[in-house]
């Protein structure tokens, strides 16, 4: 008996270790920031031997595949577009309005890019995080989102991230990248997607991600008024950071299709509008969503409450065109 249980702890330890080993070799692009959910620095970019930048998905971060030269070409406009789902786009790249507006901005003459670094999910700090990879990239703009609606998911994510990278005994297990990959299939895939609440509730899943999700659905108004303030104080920190590295930047205020039970729907801004005006100066501009599609049926331009269909990222990449002959930054 002793013989057989060593020979079948051996085995399965070797199985264990060539599956680690495996996961190493074979997943080191795919794992890439996978455990810091989105607070990797560089996750997504990589510099190619031949000069050009490869925007790439991984695991933390799951951005649109795309490549640019590191060095902005001579007399070219590069403007990159910062934001979670809804300038990600409805899954096309061509359809989103961060390439849209390099379209718009090509057919009347400029050497234009327009690049989409929008991340499903991403908030304000997530955000901030890839505008200061994208700062590397000579960008002539940056177009940054604000939206409040992604902000629970940055506080959800940082604690994931701080959770899984300490050293108490409990997390030992957590430095084995397949130990990690199937946690992450499980929480993500089993808990996550196919399960539905009432479910998880039953068999008593109480992964990290379903009880934040939980205590934002029950937390007093205060906590979202301190939301509210993160969010304004880093983008007033993104902002800074652009402009000095001498970028302008064009604000893209969001919002809302609210439909209620009687009634036209209407457009909500939440405040954001005035917010992003009070930022606008030297360098910074802003273009308020709301008053985009006021003129236009804008029931048609959503998907659901926030995200749109092609029409309405054809409107917004209009408008941010108009904005940029408006606030002088058409390039000469």
């Amino acid at each position: 008996m002793r013989r057989w249980c060593k020979a079948s702890f051996l085995l399965a330890a070797g199985f264990l270790c060539a599956g680690e080993l495996l996961v190493r070799l074979l997943g080191d692009d795919h794992l890439t920031g996978r455990f810091d959910y989105g607070f990797h620095p560089t996750a997504g970019f990589q510099e190619s031997t031949d000069g050009t930048v490869q925007i790439v998905r991984v695991a933390g971060r799951r951005f649109l595949p795309q490549s640019f030269p590191q060095q902005r070409p001579p007399g070219g406009f590069r403007v990159v577009v910062i934001g979670n789902s809804v300038a990600y786009g409805p899954g096309r790249l061509e359809d989103s309005f961060p390439w849209l507006i390099g379209d718009r901005l090509r057919a009347q003459g400029v050497a234009a890019e327009g690049i989409n670094l929008a991340v499903v999910g991403n908030g304000a700090r997530r955000n901030q995080i890839v505008l200061r990879q994208a700062l590397r990239h000579q960008p002539s703009l940056i177009v940054l989102q604000v939206d409040a609606s992604t902000e629970w998911g940055d506080e959800i994510d940082l604690r994931r991230r701080d959770e899984f990278q300490g050293w108490h005994p409990k997390h030992w297990l957590m430095k084995s990248r397949l130990v990690r990959r199937i946690y992450e299939w499980k929480t993500e895939k089993l808990y996550g997607d196919w399960l539905p609440d009432e479910v998880r509730a039953q068999e008593g899943v109480n992964d990290l991600y379903a009880r934040m999700r939980a205590q934002f659905r029950t937390e007093p108004p205060q906590a979202q008024v301190a939301r509210d303030e993160r969010l304004k104080a880093t983008i007033r920190e993104s902002v800074a950071l652009a402009r000095a590295a001498g970028v302008p930047v064009l604000l893209l205020a969001q919002a809302a299709l609210e439909r209620p039970a009687t009634g036209p729907a209407r457009l909500n801004d939440g405040g954001l509008d005035a917010f992003t005006q009070s930022l606008a100066g030297d360098g910074v501009g802003h273009v308020s969503m709301k008053k985009i599609f006021e003129p236009l049926p804008a029931e048609s331009l959503f998907i659901d409450h926030l995200h749109l269909l092609r029409a309405g990222h054809d409107a917004i990449a209009a408008a941010v065109v108009t904005s940029i002959r408006e606030q002088g930054w058409w390039p000469r």
